[in-house]
């Protein structure tokens, strides 16, 4: 794995290495930790060690045991097994410093984790003790990029995938900067459609990128076919819809907007959605009839009387052909007499078909129907008047 995204290694990684280091001889070559005590026993030990490296090691065991919570009586120890590449007494001191010793801080123990991380991997070949090591590190600092990455690095050498995949998840979510997430994310998903084949995990860590970077092609190109693929309609629209709100060519956007609206109607079926959508056609395009005509359709299945009124008198405002006019007036007046219960438009609508159409019989007949319920008698009149029926007014009144 690269090593993007390093912000360090937890507080204090180097300053407490180097006070370890600091801690483990004194200027008399005795460990700095040790109880007074047992301080003539360190002296000899070091003799001891001087004239044979078993010797040394019998002799720096039995201080280890006399003050078994100090740490340098057990690092001088291990030095001593690595110097006589006895890598398993190594490990095994080593362990029993990081459990044992009485550490000032949690983060102390990681210099020592790291050395066994190099004997584990280089002396001993056991991927499985490298990979428990460094999660150790990382349950001290979590913030431990370096130990991450190295970690990360060993998962994929071992083919171990799901694994890869939490940590670099992991990352993602304490690294601070939005470019580093966005790679973490992407590795994410190139992993699920690389190792699994998994498009619905892959969706999501594309989602995770567009929530930093909206206009991420990559991640709006994946997810758009993905949608599309697996008949999510409502995300699709959705993502489609951010697309449009940024473009800034009107030509562009009114054909996108259509599209967008078309695909919402033929495969979503959901009214409120598909309504909002061609609203926002007409928005653009006031007179877009393709739009009038879909909104028609959307309010009169919602019984939404009112809106539908307002488009079908859009409509035959913006229409040039006398026969739609003419259907259209028809279905006004049905809808203001039958449905919204509003006489005057009713009476509007009939008389602009009748402007039209001086002998339709329906939009006569409707007329007077109108006004003699609304016992408008001059408007009455003035109907009979036009049509010289004198001798009909006479019979209905």
């Amino acid at each position: 794995m690269d090593h993007e995204s390093k912000q360090g290694q937890g507080p204090g990684h180097g300053k407490r290495k180097k006070t370890q280091e600091a801690q483990v001889v004194g200027g008399n070559g005795v460990p700095d930790d040790l109880p007074s005590e047992l301080t003539a026993k360190a002296k000899a030990a070091n003799e001891a060690a001087k004239q044979s490296i078993d010797k040394g090691i019998s002799a720096w065991k039995e201080i280890v045991a006399a003050a078994p919570k100090a740490w340098t009586p057990r690092k001088t120890l291990a030095e001593l097994y690595k110097k006589a590449e006895r890598w398993n007494n190594f490990i095994e001191t080593m362990k029993e410093a990081v459990e044992k010793t009485s550490w000032p801080s949690p983060e102390d123990k990681v210099p020592v984790l790291e050395e066994m991380i190099e004997v584990y991997r280089d002396r001993l070949k056991l991927d499985v003790m490298v990979v428990n090591a460094y999660n150790q590190i990382l349950t001290i600092q979590p913030n431990n990029f370096d130990a991450a990455d190295k970690l990360a690095a060993q998962y994929e050498g071992m083919k171990r995938w799901p694994d890869l995949i939490a940590l670099l998840r992991k990352k993602a979510a304490v690294v601070e900067s939005a470019e580093d997430k966005i790679t973490l994310h992407a590795r994410v998903a190139n992993l699920f459609l690389e190792k699994f084949s998994n498009q619905a995990e892959a969706i999501k860590a594309y989602e995770a990128i567009l929530e930093l970077d909206p206009d991420n092609s990559e991640a709006l190109g994946f997810v758009k076919q993905m949608y599309e693929k697996r008949r999510d309609w409502e995300k699709l629209i959705a993502v489609n819809q951010r697309e449009i709100d940024k473009l800034t060519d009107a030509d562009e956007r009114k054909t996108r907007r259509i599209e967008v609206a078309k695909l919402a109607s033929e495969k979503m079926k959901k009214a409120s959605v598909s309504i909002e959508l061609w609203q926002k056609v007409l928005a653009d395009d006031a007179e877009n009839l393709e739009a009038l005509g879909e909104l028609e359709k959307l309010y009169e299945r919602e019984k939404a009387w009112s809106e539908l009124g307002a488009v079908l008198e859009r409509q035959v405002a913006a229409t040039g052909d006398a026969a739609r006019k003419s259907a259209i007036y028809v279905k006004l007046g049905i809808l203001f007499t039958e449905k919204v219960h509003n006489a005057a438009q009713a009476t509007s609508a009939w008389q602009a078909l009748l402007a039209m159409e001086p002998d339709n019989r329906r939009a006569q007949d409707a007329l007077k129907k109108l006004y003699l319920q609304s016992k408008d008698w001059n408007a009455l009149e003035s109907f009979y008047a036009s049509q010289n029926k004198w001798d009909e007014l006479v019979r209905v009144l």
